[in-house]
């Protein structure tokens, strides 16, 4: 027995277990009895640290799982019999955190074991960071944890860390920290565009000085806040000086960005303002198309709208003054150019430079529309059976592969202009998986389409090798068998399916029964629906403990013969094999239980165990004369007629010499 727990089975001295005690985790020591049935046999109690000789109880030390004690008794006659117990303390569920520390920032929320998602804000100096590190602190010594280490960060936007706490029994927990970087409130400038000429360079995010030429009119810019001066940051603050009142010659104007974090950054354009001089257009035109505003030769900056699918327009310039010379885009002495159009901003300077050396730029801005189109136009996969024939308005499908198609490779053509999210190869996990191709036009619209990928899994159940800690097995007509002796209370089995995906279902191990035990171990096949069962018959030999005659002493005449009874225990033992002996042949013999006495005389029959000779029994053979005779009284038996022979009673005594 085990004190405070019980165990199953019940305790019955012809069952030698093993016998099952659960214990709680908490649970480390427990205290165990054991009762001799005979006092003169002896006990040795064996645990997996100790020996105890003649102990009828221990206190034992347990350690999660298993903790197997066995129980050897042996009889007066050396008989030994082994009983076992498994005290089984339960693995640890504890799979928390007790801390979780970083290197950086600051975890939000605050530390809780029960927590398991953070986020950690990285901003100014810290977003700067390349790497962080993260370590976890395991509440339970028995768990295990994966991820504590240091992590490169990405360069912008988050970076997940994943903390994995393995409890004792198997069970996971998931701590997630994201570490999002949040960038420096920028002080610096998205857009600036000025209509009064050609900004140099253009506006690049680390340039700081740039260089205009404003034709003699033009004694400010035309700078507006959010219009075309447009910061970073839309909270910054930007305060333009200088912009007013221009000279001739140079005249610098100021762009000072504040960030709300107070950092400024400041451009400067040096704008120089030309002599009077006629520099002007007489016209200016895109053909087929109205500009807006109005063609005016003192105004120097033009737009025009032109749909996705136009790729390129012609403009034109016609001079006013004949002596003044003209340059498109860096090319002199052209009065027209085709243009080709990006999507978006298309931007043509059209630069006049009067006789006297005065230069005047006009701007003219060809928008073309984004494209819109966001279609798969051709779609095929490497491998498959499709539900239906690809077209690009429909938008959902479904592809049966084979087993063997652990990657799927989707190739296919879109939209001009658009961007493709999910071609190329996929993998192709065994039962569903679920994959999409977006398809983004240049406008930003989206279209998605999906596609459910039914994979099987292999139906393979057949095995490779099943082997046990009890021996070898043998198979006979499909069904695996196994012979084991009496101290074998439990078998464990190693199954290697020839599929290694398929799964094994069996136990950790089996309590044995004595005689057999049919056990059933199943094989399920990757595709989770095939499955096969294969038996093992198990034969636990219940060993012999002791052989009893039935009588003591057997008395027979000369010539005379009678078969000698005898009991086995225990009397269900398969340990049924005896051999026969007799001391003294020459006074009787002994033939498979049936003794003949041969001459007057006593001896030993022995009946021994075949497989143990030192369990054995004996039964003393009285050979004699069995009838009185004499050759001058008549002998017999009272209430017997006179002359017959009686039979020896021991009760009689003679006492007179023939």
């Amino acid at each position: 027995s085990v004190k405070e727990f019980e165990i199953e089975p019940i305790f019955t001295k012809t069952n030698t277990g093993v016998y099952l005690a659960n214990v709680d985790e908490n649970v480390t020591n427990v205290y165990i009895n054991a009762i001799k049935d005979d006092p003169d046999a002896t006990i040795q109690i064996i645990t997996s640290s100790n020996t105890y000789n003649d102990k009828n109880n221990i206190s034992m030390n347990l350690i999660p799982g298993n903790n197997f004690v066995y129980f050897q008794v042996t009889s007066a006659a050396g008989n030994t019999r082994t009983y076992s117990l498994n005290v089984f303390r339960s693995y640890s569920t504890d799979n928390k955190l007790k801390n979780l520390v970083i290197s950086d920032g600051e975890l939000v929320p605050e530390f809780d074991p029960n927590e398991t998602t953070y986020t950690v804000t990285l901003e100014d100096d810290l977003a700067k960071l390349d790497n962080v590190s993260v370590i976890g602190f395991k509440n339970h010594n028995a768990a295990t944890i994966k991820g504590n280490g240091e992590y490169a960060l990405n360069p912008k936007g988050t970076t997940s860390v994943v903390i994995t706490v393995t409890s004792q029994s198997g069970d996971d927990r998931y701590y997630t920290v994201n570490f999002v970087k949040k960038e420096a409130p920028s002080s610096k400038l998205r857009v600036l565009n000025v209509y009064e000429g050609e900004l140099e360079p253009d506006l690049s995010r680390d340039g700081l000085s740039y260089y205009l030429t404003v034709p003699n009119e033009v004694t400010s810019l035309d700078l507006n806040v959010g219009t075309n001066v447009i910061p970073e940051d839309e909270e910054a603050n930007v305060e333009i000086t200088g912009n007013n009142d221009f000279k001739l010659g140079m005249n610098p104007v100021t762009i000072k960005v504040t960030s709300t974090k107070g950092q400024t950054t400041t451009y400067n354009i040096y704008v120089t303002r030309s002599v009077l001089a006629s520099n002007y257009l007489k016209e200016l035109y895109v053909e087929g198309y109205d500009l807006t505003p109005t063609f005016n030769k003192t105004t120097l900056y033009y737009e025009l709208d032109v749909a996705s699918e136009t790729d390129k327009v012609n403009l034109y310039a016609v001079l006013e003054d004949p002596e003044s010379s003209i340059e498109i885009d860096g090319v002199s002495d052209i009065l027209n150019k085709e243009m080709t159009l990006d999507y978006g901003d298309n931007k043509a300077y059209v630069s006049v430079t009067s006789k006297t050396g005065s230069k005047r730029v006009y701007t003219v801005n060809v928008i073309r529309a984004h494209n819109s189109e966001y279609y798969l136009l051709t779609l095929t996969t490497n491998t498959g059976t499709w539900d239906k024939p690809f077209e690009t308005e429909t938008k959902e499908y479904v592809i049966d592969v084979p087993n063997e198609a652990s990657t799927v490779t989707f190739t296919g053509t879109y939209s001009k202009g658009a961007f493709a999210s999910g071609l190329g190869d996929v993998e192709s996990k065994v039962g569903v998986t679920t994959h999409t191709i977006v398809i983004t036009s240049e406008s930003g619209l989206t279209n998605t389409y999906t596609f459910t990928i039914n994979r099987p899994g292999k139906n393979d159940t057949s095995l490779d090798s099943i082997t046990s800690n009890r021996g070898d097995l043998t198979l006979e007509d499909n069904i695996y068998k196994i012979s084991v002796p009496d101290s074998a209370a439990s078998i464990k089995f190693t199954v290697t399916p020839h599929d290694p995906n398929a799964t094994v279902v069996l136990d950790d191990y089996y309590r044995l029964d004595y005689g057999n035990n049919e056990i059933e171990i199943e094989i399920v096949a990757e595709d989770g629906e095939t499955r096969k069962t294969y038996t093992i018959n198990v034969f636990r030999n219940k060993d012999l403990a002791s052989i009893n005659i039935i009588k003591d002493v057997i008395t027979l005449d000369i010539g005379e013969e009678e078969y000698i009874y005898y009991d086995l225990d225990p009397l269900d033992t398969n340990d049924r094999e005896v051999t026969w002996s007799v001391l003294d042949d020459t006074i009787a013999t002994i033939n498979n239980g049936t003794v003949k006495a041969l001459k007057n005389g006593i001896t030993y029959v022995y009946l021994r165990s075949a497989s143990n000779p030192l369990i054995y029994d004996r039964v003393e053979i009285n050979v004699s004369l069995k009838r009185i005779s004499s050759s001058v009284y008549d002998v017999w038996h009272i209430d017997e007629e006179p002359n017959d022979l009686a039979e020896v009673d021991f009760s009689y005594v003679i006492g007179i010499n023939d």
